[in-house]
């Protein structure tokens, strides 16, 4: 029902769902976990939010998402954003049009039964369950 809900709110683009890939932002969010963002002109980014934003290279070409922690700046000069789990903060300061979106839901382990090497495991031991329970529906 929750996933309904979410992906009913990520088609109308009022929230958006992603799945953590590395362990920056460990404990709070992990491996796997799914992190549901809200886009900015919804909720306004603030120190000590989780962010998620475009990692870019220093000639501006796109590398990655990264979700990290507002622990200072601004969004016209640049958040400073440090994943909890690092040493040091990033060295981009994204500003508010690096900004995809802030995390106000995390769904933990999920993200991990979404990959397609799980897909491929789960996939075929779901249909075993329904053969075996269609076998045994026919038996009584």
């Amino acid at each position: 029902m929750v996933l309904l809900i979410f992906s009913g709110l990520s088609f109308t683009g009022n929230v958006k769902a992603r799945i953590v890939l590395t362990g920056s932002m460990a404990p709070a969010i992990n491996t796997g976990d799914v992190i549901i963002t809200m886009p900015i002109s919804r909720k306004e980014p603030k120190m000590d939010d989780v962010i998620a934003y475009q990692a870019k290279r220093f000639n501006g070409e796109k590398v990655a998402v990264f979700s990290h922690r507002i622990i200072g700046g601004d969004i016209e000069n640049g958040f400073i954003v440090k994943g909890d789990a690092n040493k040091s903060p990033d060295a981009q300061k994204p500003k508010g049009e690096d900004i995809l979106g802030v995390v106000f839901f995390v769904i933990p382990f999920i993200g991990n039964l979404l990959t397609p090497k799980a897909l491929f495991l789960l996939l075929p031991c779901i249909f075993g369950l329904w053969l075996i329970m269609d076998a045994m529906k026919n038996v009584e």
